[in-house]
């Protein structure tokens, strides 16, 4: 059985067991709950919006997807377990959604801090266990087509993966997508297809332009609050460490993919 990772933004060149890996906390669990294994990383960018270079999250994302094709490609009877870490996330997504002739080999996928988490998806809520953690991934919503094979973790202030619905850092993660490079094609599309994350929000400004200022303040400094959140720990820290007196997050999924698998 193959554990493949994709670790977050900025993970370049960071290699299995690496102290600096937050997945590497659940592939070193996940190692203790299954045999016959081999832990093997995505080699991608993972860079965007200059950090980790200068290659856009959509692009790298794209070598990465082409990396798993080799990883896949050179062990064909290998079983695969696909894990994903924020943007690294983005890898397994895309892989999964443009390789179908693959699925049979997919045994389980953990997707921890994920830009994408649907808001219905969250550890152990299939069990009955941890609480909702609130809102969803901060670039969208994708289940993907093996949903009941992939288990989510969230922490609650983590707003890479439980951003509120109308919080306007979702704009901001809209505009992620091509910096540097191919901003403005990608934000001509979005005005063209009209598919802004805040959509929504605009609809009720066209409205009721007094009702969404009421509200713009009170979501500002939400905004400002999840990202002191970001840079004191609420997308690092707050999976390694014990969570609501128990295991962190990082081992709960990481038994969560070994339960799948067995």
């Amino acid at each position: 059985m193959l554990i493949v990772t994709a670790d977050g933004i900025g993970s370049a060149g960071i290699v299995p067991g690496d102290s600096r890996s937050i997945i590497g906390n659940v592939t070193a669990r996940l190692a203790q709950k299954t045999a016959r294994h081999q832990v093997v990383p995505v080699h991608w960018p993972a860079a965007m919006v200059g950090i980790g270079g200068r290659t856009s999250w959509a692009v790298s994302a794209h070598i990465g997807v082409l990396d798993l094709d080799r990883i896949a490609a050179e062990n064909p009877n290998e079983t695969l377990v696909l894990l994903g870490y924020s943007g690294g996330c983005r890898v397994i997504h895309d892989w999964l959604d443009t390789r179908p002739q693959e699925h049979h080999r997919v045994a389980a996928v953990g997707l921890m801090s994920d830009p994408y988490r649907p808001a219905t998806r969250w550890q152990d809520n299939w069990k009955g266990g941890l609480p909702n953690p609130g809102g969803s991934g901060i670039a969208g919503s994708r289940v993907g087509p093996l949903g009941g094979r992939t288990f989510w973790t969230s922490a609650p202030g983590d707003v890479i993966s439980s951003c509120p619905p109308d919080s306007p850092l979702r704009t901001a993660a809209d505009l992620s997508d091509q910096i540097p490079g191919a901003l403005l094609v990608d934000l001509a599309g979005h005005l063209r297809r009209g598919d802004w994350q805040l959509a929504n929000a605009m609809q009720l400004w066209r409205r009721d332009p007094l009702a969404y200022l009421r509200g713009l303040g009170p979501r500002l400094d939400r905004a400002r609050r999840d990202i002191e959140g970001y840079l004191t720990g609420a997308h690092t820290l707050a999976y390694t460490r014990p969570h609501a007196g128990g295991l962190s997050l990082a081992h709960r999924l990481a038994d969560t993919v070994a339960w799948a698998v067995r």
